[in-house]
């Protein structure tokens, strides 16, 4: 079974997030996407997260996770994690032919879940999902101030 890790690096306000576009596999190219890729053998998931976020956008931090995707037909998962950068978001530097954007949390959720086009830019369909609840796990944990066991499953 193939592992995958996927994250969404947030500004401390949460209205902003850094996404990739993608150039491969073929199926994602010119779509946007979290940072991510595949857990490699004896490697845990959170280990993963850190290790394709060094090297895609340059970026060392902590990583929390919050849900996992099931593919019935592949049989592969996606571990999803978040990280709040420690302050606003100004830059950010992409270390692969992968370009790294900020984009308005807002208009991926606003026009994402609507099957829209946010901004004219392609994202892959799920992505608005997983953004609204990595942001809700975070709202959730800071109105309590304390992490509380909560997960996302999305089987497909």
């Amino acid at each position: 079974m193939q592992i995958f890790v996927l994250g969404f690096l947030f500004s401390p306000s949460l209205n902003e997030v850094v996404l990739l576009r993608k150039n491969r596999p073929p199926w994602q190219k010119g779509y946007l996407n979290g940072v991510g890729g595949h857990v490699e053998q004896n490697e845990s998931p959170l280990l993963a997260m850190n290790r394709e976020a060094m090297e895609k956008i340059d970026y060392n931090g902590h990583w929390t996770y919050f849900g996992r995707i099931e593919n019935k037909i592949s049989g592969g998962l996606i571990d999803c994690f978040y990280s709040i950068f420690p302050n606003e978001i100004l830059d950010v530097k992409s270390n692969s032919d992968e370009k790294a954007m900020i984009v308005i949390t807002e208009s991926i959720i606003e026009f994402g879940l609507e099957g829209k086009k946010p901004m004219g830019i392609s994202i892959l369909p799920n992505i608005p999902l997983l953004i609204a609840a990595a942001m809700t796990k975070i709202r959730y944990n800071r109105d309590d101030n304390k992490e509380k066991e909560w997960e996302f499953i999305l089987k497909v």
